[in-house]
């Protein structure tokens, strides 16, 4: 639990330093340009719409069912209040958290013209007000932005999850929905990550630090055969394409 606490507290200092001005917003042009849009979307899909205001702290558009839907029965305003939702997540699942501070550090990195090109996916476990782990998938994007190029309307499409495994852990995309470039992806922890073994990690730290295999077989006195057995067996615990991706994902979860 204090990995998932410790994300949500960054989490709420960053989403903090989102400040947006009245003179910068015209809630006017907006009402008329998406109201009918969200309410179209709602009224069709079968996903549940929200559209959080970076303004006012509090909700553009709500579909009302969202609560009675995924089993929230006290009145809450889930993404309104971030770190009461936020700490229903899985503890293993912090890692949505530390997707979206990175997120957010991006966004600002980027020309004011880009920044709506962003769509994020994710998808989590969370405890709901019947006690029950559910699984639940996540895609947001950028309706409008304030004059300054702040986030000022966020679009959420909230689902179940296809795959109600729990024991599957949270996972993290940021795309580029024009180009569908991955830019940013992460993925939380699984029994799998505890499997690794001390030799495994000295291979990992090793990878980490750019040597080749034949250097690494040198290193830790084994042979090059299976220094590659360690790497394949690496990738396939972590469920990663690659040595760089298992370094990158071992880093993350503090595995090394």
């Amino acid at each position: 639990m204090e990995r998932l606490e410790q994300s949500i507290n960054e989490h709420a200092r960053q989403f903090d330093k989102i400040v947006i001005r009245s003179e910068d917003i015209d809630y006017e042009k907006a009402e008329k340009k998406f109201l009918p849009f969200l309410k179209l979307i709602d009224s069709l899909q079968t996903s549940i719409v929200v559209a959080f205001d970076f303004y006012k702290r509090d909700y553009f558009y709500f579909s009302e069912n969202f609560n009675s839907i995924f089993g929230f029965h006290n009145n809450h305003l889930p993404f309104a209040d971030h770190k009461w939702f936020r700490r229903r997540f899985h503890p293993d699942d912090y890692v949505i958290n530390t997707g979206s501070v990175w997120t957010l550090k991006y966004f600002y990195q980027l020309p004011v013209e880009k920044r709506k090109n962003l769509r994020l996916i994710h998808e989590f476990r969370i405890k709901n007000d019947n006690d029950e782990w559910i699984r639940l998938l996540i895609q947001n994007e950028i309706l409008e932005l304030d004059k300054k190029g702040n986030i000022w309307l966020d679009l959420k499409l909230c689902d179940f999850s296809p795959n109600q495994n729990l024991d599957m852990p949270g996972q993290f995309l940021l795309r580029d929905k024009r180009s569908g470039e991955v830019i940013y992806s992460l993925r939380g922890e699984s029994p799998n990550g505890n499997n690794i073994s001390t030799r495994e990690k000295e291979v990992l730290e090793l990878i980490s630090k750019g040597e080749k295999s034949n250097q690494i077989a040198e290193s830790l006195s084994i042979s090059v055969n299976t220094v590659n057995n360690h790497r394949r067996n690496l990738i396939k615990k972590l469920s990663v394409s690659n040595s760089s991706e298992a370094v990158i994902l071992a880093t993350k979860l503090g595995i090394i």
